[in-house]
């Protein structure tokens, strides 16, 4: 691992816990509101990643996208406005291999941010990937 890199358990708490707070979001969007506070930001981390045992973390990723998945199986509250966003802090990777990620602000439809999550999701099954491949190399 390099130095600053997340762990397996810190990529799911990240997940669990944006994916807790996007739901919040999207249950707003599909009412036709903005959502209140802020975004969910790029860095999410409840910190408990190191202390909590491992079945504990994946039970919290598996409830986080049940409950996506939940919502998105609500039907959409009726005469609500689909032109409704949400602001989003996206994170794309660099332009260049090893390069810094790209950060920006982007207002998003509840259909848009539903795909971001999902792009999101598996963005970091690749790094969780990338991450075990890593391990095994070392032992």
């Amino acid at each position: 691992m390099r130095p600053g890199e997340w762990t397996v358990a810190q990529v799911v708490d990240h997940v669990s816990q944006s994916t807790v707070r996007s739901v919040e979001e999207l249950r707003h969007l599909r009412a036709g509101r903005r959502p209140p506070g802020p975004p969910v930001y790029e860095a999410l981390l409840s910190g408990a990643a190191h202390r909590v045992p491992w079945a504990e973390l994946v039970e919290g990723l598996r409830e986080a996208n049940a409950a996506l998945d939940a919502t998105l199986g609500e039907p959409a509250e009726s005469g609500t406005s689909p032109a409704v966003t949400a602001p989003a802090i996206l994170v794309v990777a660099g332009p260049e291999a090893g390069s810094a990620p790209v950060i920006f602000a982007a207002e998003l439809t509840w259909p848009e941010y539903a795909l971001v999550q999902r792009l999101h999701f598996l963005d970091h099954r690749a790094q969780v990937r990338a991450l075990r491949a890593a391990l095994a190399a070392v032992a």
